[in-house]
């Protein structure tokens, strides 16, 4: 016996569906859902169309219709300034820090702001995962600025935290952590990295 394979589609109520072996049936059902005969000529006349329409004289057949995909839902962009009110106070300096470190590395940054993920992201470009580089993202204590490519940087002072295929952070708590040697290098490091990729 061979198993067959039905195509997921979303049926009305008392559509005829192929019986095994390929066949139509001749039953259909009707508004009270019991089964009945209803004659070959009846089930020749299904086809798709509107949906919950009767066809021909049985009101018990209707068409049988195809819901549309569900829309993806849209990111919500937006300014750095909206990304600092979802930040606690004291961590909103240190948020700025970071930026201004950035855009003094690299002026010409394509910052997007994605208040969804509640990050903001720098590159050569505005494709997170390709032309970014660098993103920084508030916690409740503490701020992320994360690197895409951070597990190929070197990392002479340890400050690179996480364990994927190649995100990496460093978690930031004061404006003085920003100025660090380290972080600056971090910075200059994956912004070369992904330029030299890019070209």
């Amino acid at each position: 016996m061979h198993n067959r394979l039905v195509n997921p589609l979303v049926v009305s109520h008392g559509a005829h569906l192929p019986e095994r072996g390929g066949r139509t049936s001749n039953r259909d059902w009707s508004n009270s859902g019991a089964p009945t005969n209803a004659g070959r000529s009846n089930a020749a006349s299904m086809r798709f169309g509107e949906p919950g329409r009767a066809i021909g004289a049985n009101p018990g057949l209707f068409r049988a219709t195809i819901e549309p995909p569900a829309k993806m839902p849209e990111t919500k962009i937006g300014q750095f300034s909206d990304l600092l009110q979802l930040a606690s106070e004291p961590l909103r300096p240190v948020m700025e820090s970071v930026r201004a470190l950035i855009f003094e590395i690299d002026p010409d940054a394509c910052e997007v702001v994605r208040l969804g993920e509640k990050a903001a992201s720098y590159g050569c470009g505005p494709r997170k995962m390709i032309d970014g580089y660098a993103y920084i993202m508030p916690f409740r204590r503490w701020v992320n600025l994360g690197f895409f490519q951070g597990a190929s940087l070197i990392d002479s002072q340890g400050l690179l935290e996480g364990t994927g295929a190649k995100l990496r952070h460093i978690k930031l708590c004061t404006v003085d952590e920003t100025e660090k040697p380290g972080v600056r290098a971090l910075v200059e490091a994956a912004y070369a990295e992904r330029k030299a990729a890019l070209c």
